[in-house]
């Protein structure tokens, strides 16, 4: 005889992929974060969650307050899929937060991450951070105001040939934060892989990373940010090591297309830098 399959057996059997899913327009009476009742936000997937699970996003999630990240995750976007402040605010948190102890991996994939008025992913001493295919908009900056590309007279807002004074204005108002797309900081084992930071702050920025390990930004575009587009940054341990930073292109940003300051051992190869 053939066995019924009922609803519950599929949930429960082995078209599981992901340990918990997510999609914020789901209409139901239960959610319970299986691929047919799925949980309406990341946080309540993160709550569920234990050390090394898989989360699937589906959707746009929008969020009033940063996302504390407790352990280590795998989060993953089907196409399109966004996690976000509703709009951007210079008061707004991170959309990401992690805070360790060398002990926790994470891999975030094909995800939109905007209008943090801090960063999109804040990370400090995670063993593994790879970030693959993700992009970020609006994260310490709303893009507005300020053109990195045109001069003012061209683009009727500031630019490249403003004065200081103004610029310093603007940075003073709503418009920018102290922020960006990510700010990765003493992880031994960072990635940033085809991946784009646009109209942020700032762009990719490495701090102290690679230590007792190594790690790669491979691919990556970072474009029209206020600050670098790609920052190998030294701390308190006075930079990264073992860094291969190749095949990325940073164009007009308003500071520099690669900032490297302190560190040891780092690679920078095939790299496309313009109007920076």
């Amino acid at each position: 005889a053939v066995k019924a399959v009922t609803q519950d057996s599929l949930a429960q059997g082995g078209l599981k992929v992901y340990d918990w899913y997510v999609k914020p327009d789901f209409v139901g009476v239960v959610s319970d974060g299986s691929a047919l009742n799925p949980f309406l936000s990341l946080k309540d997937a993160i709550s569920a969650s234990a050390d090394g699970d898989s989360i699937f996003l589906d959707g746009t999630d929008i969020i009033s307050t940063e996302i504390t990240l407790p352990h280590g995750l795998h989060i993953v976007g089907s196409i399109g899929s966004e996690i976000k402040y509703a709009t951007y605010d210079a008061t707004n948190g991170n959309v990401f937060n992690y805070n360790g102890a060398y002990t926790h991996q994470f891999v975030f994939e094909n995800l939109i991450i905007k209008n943090a008025g801090g960063y999109g992913i804040l990370a400090k001493k995670a063993l593994v951070f790879e970030i693959r295919r993700c992009k970020f908009f609006n994260n310490g900056w709303d893009g507005t105001n300020l053109n990195t590309v045109v001069d003012s007279v061209t683009s009727g807002v500031l630019g490249y040939d403003s004065i200081n004074t103004d610029l310093q204005a603007f940075y003073a108002g709503t418009h920018a934060s102290n922020g960006g797309a990510v700010r990765l900081q003493e992880c031994p084992s960072p990635l940033i892989r085809e991946s784009r930071a646009q109209y942020n702050l700032r762009g990719f920025r490495v701090q102290d990373c690679g230590i007792g390990g190594g790690g790669f930004i491979i691919e990556n575009q970072s474009l029209m940010n206020i600050e670098s587009g790609i920052y190998l940054a030294a701390g308190s341990l006075g930079g990264c090591q073992n860094m291969v930073v190749t095949v990325n292109y940073t164009g007009f940003n308003a500071n520099n297309g690669l900032l490297v300051i302190g560190g040891m051992n780092n690679e920078i190869s095939q790299m496309k830098s313009e109007g920076n």
